[in-house]
């Protein structure tokens, strides 16, 4: 819109010089070359060819200050990515760990980083809930949390090929969840219990990573089949989460210092739900899927994939240890980074078309002027008077003129081709008014 608005903008001013103005030479040089610092250029339009210099910049500027909105619509995962979504006890991509202990860590730091005291000892309040941690922590209350099952990581990096820069994509499913809740009657103050539940979670998938949104919990437990898989009696938590559980509660033991929040802290219940919910679902990912080949495209969900205590056979989507999510039950967005809408935007947006409108109109308004879109060095020698150009000498090279120099213009018809006609006057006191052109007449 720029390029079209410079294009225009010099036809319309010399018409404006010719017609109103000194109609100096120097004038016509300077806005034809778009120079605002020109010599001898009257004030007005140096004035005016700075505005038109900077409007463009200007324009830009604020255009760049509505940056930050973001649209949205909806998608389906099929048309994007082959086959069906698959959730389920999978690790976060890029992770590898044969006792889980590292995807516990991994998992749990967005809480301790979210949670951290500040310099001064104080404690950040506890949040509304539920609040997301991470990417698969739900921290349900005050003394309930839970760790949701994920997402494929073949399905993740898929996504996150398709997105550019600032892109992402928001997932919404129906998850089961691994709940830890602390046991208020038990003597020893313990997490008495961990069921799975159903969860209804939202996802943010960039290009960079993926994070919880948002999520909440039924409070339905699901039935017992589902329920095995975390009461396997083969997990040795104790043998490989002793040192990271420890490194995890030890903040509160005894009372509050400047080393350890001690164990009156409010954070006290969320941070033991959290680790216990984080451990069981990441030794049994761990565990699970450490030698398992997952493919969409030949993964039989009713195919035996565990047997329980008592020997049944039981399929993998009975067990919950992988299921695929309808298409309908999903509701998924692609964000894209847009322009805040706001009337201030539209204002800016509407400014260079506007005035091309405008500028356009009055082009045509002075179409009986004496001059063309074509106007310029060409026009101006083909129709000069010779004999008024003795008054220019000494300027060949400079291209300066001591005083301004008034070039007059008129038609002059003849009898088989009408022309434009230029003469230079010197003296800036005589007066010389443009003549019009003749209707029906045809110039060249």
């Amino acid at each position: 819109m720029s390029l079209c608005l410079a294009s225009v903008t010099p036809t319309l001013f010399i018409l404006l010089e010719a017609r109103y103005g000194q109609s100096t030479i120097q004038n016509y040089d300077a806005i034809l070359r778009n120079k605002p610092l020109a010599s001898s250029l009257s004030f007005a339009w140096r004035v005016i060819l700075v505005v038109m210099l900077s409007l463009p910049i200007g324009l830009s500027v604020a255009y760049k200050t509505f940056t930050g909105g973001e649209s949205s619509m909806n998608i389906h995962m099929l048309d994007y990515v082959p086959n069906g979504t698959y959730f389920g006890l999978f690790r976060p991509p890029g992770i590898v760990s044969v006792t889980g202990t590292s995807i516990y860590l991994n998992a749990t730091t967005s809480l301790r980083d979210a949670t951290g005291r500040a310099a001064n000892g104080s404690e950040p309040p506890l949040p509304t809930f539920p609040q997301p941690y991470g990417y698969n922590i739900l921290l349900l209350n005050e003394s309930s949390a839970a760790s949701l099952d994920l997402l494929h990581p073949d399905y993740i990096l898929a996504i996150q090929k398709l997105l550019a820069a600032g892109e992402s994509w928001t997932i919404t499913a129906p998850v089961i969840g691994t709940v830890a809740t602390f046991n208020e009657s038990a003597i020893n103050d313990r997490p008495a219990f961990e069921e799975d539940f159903e969860s209804i979670c939202t996802w943010s998938i960039s290009r960079g990573g993926f994070q919880l949104l948002s999520g909440s919990c039924d409070s339905t437990i699901l039935p017992w089949a589902k329920q095995q898989v975390i009461q396997w009696d083969t997990l040795a938590l104790q043998s490989w989460y002793m040192p990271s559980l420890i490194e995890m509660m030890t903040t509160f033991r005894g009372d509050a210092s400047h080393k350890f929040r001690g164990n009156q802290s409010h954070w006290m219940r969320p941070y033991m739900t959290v680790s216990v919910a984080t451990m069981l679902w990441s030794r049994i990912t761990s565990v699970q899927l450490t030698d398992a080949v997952f493919d969409s495209e030949t993964f039989n969900k009713s195919s035996f994939g565990w047997r329980s205590s008592n020997g049944t056979n039981i399929t993998h989507e009975n067990a919950g240890v992988m299921y695929a999510v309808d298409e309908d039950d999903q509701i998924i967005l692609c964000n894209r980074p847009t322009l805040q809408k706001s009337f201030w935007l539209y204002l800016v947006l509407a400014i260079q078309p506007v005035l091309l409108l405008v500028i356009l109109g009055l082009i045509a308004l002075f179409h009986s002027c004496p001059l063309s879109k074509g106007f310029g060095l060409i026009s101006i020698l083909s129709g000069i008077e010779s004999r008024s150009l003795n008054s220019l000498g000494g300027a060949s090279l400079s291209g300066e003129l001591v005083r301004p120099v008034k070039l007059v213009m008129g038609p002059n018809q003849g009898s088989e081709t009408s022309s434009i006609h230029y003469h230079i006057v010197t003296s800036s006191k005589e007066l010389h008014s443009n003549e019009r052109l003749a209707r029906n007449v045809v110039y060249h």
